[in-house]
């Protein structure tokens, strides 16, 4: 466990956190303005505290590049994002999640698995 938490593949898990906080607060950023003002938008909180978890997580995925491949690291941390988007969206914004949405997790979640074999 302990060499897990040294290991490339939590900064892989962490940048993939990022990535998913940085896109729920973009929707948050989104629904926390007036829709027909873009530009107010991108001038919130919320948009910023995207930028920065976004910045981070970009961060931490290029230190793990310095381990792993790129053609392991990005499937896992995109799939990896796509699980965690998907239950964010379900529980902060009451987005649905349908039944074909739910299986296909279940593939991304086990191809993550398949990969970090």
């Amino acid at each position: 466990m302990i060499q897990f938490f040294q290991s490339s593949w939590l900064l892989v898990f962490l940048s993939a956190f990022c990535n998913s906080i940085g896109t729920t607060l973009l929707k948050q950023s989104r629904l926390a303005t007036d829709n027909s003002s873009f530009l107010k938008s991108l001038a919130s909180f919320w948009f910023i505290g995207a930028l920065v978890v976004y910045s981070t997580g970009m961060l931490l995925g290029t230190k793990a590049l310095e381990k792993l491949p790129v053609a392991v690291l990005t499937p896992v941390s995109q799939g990896t994002s796509f699980l965690i988007i998907a239950f964010l969206s379900y529980w902060l914004f009451g987005e649905h999640l349908t039944f074909n949405q739910i299986m296909a997790t279940g593939f991304i979640f086990t191809g993550i698995i398949l990969m970090t074999r």
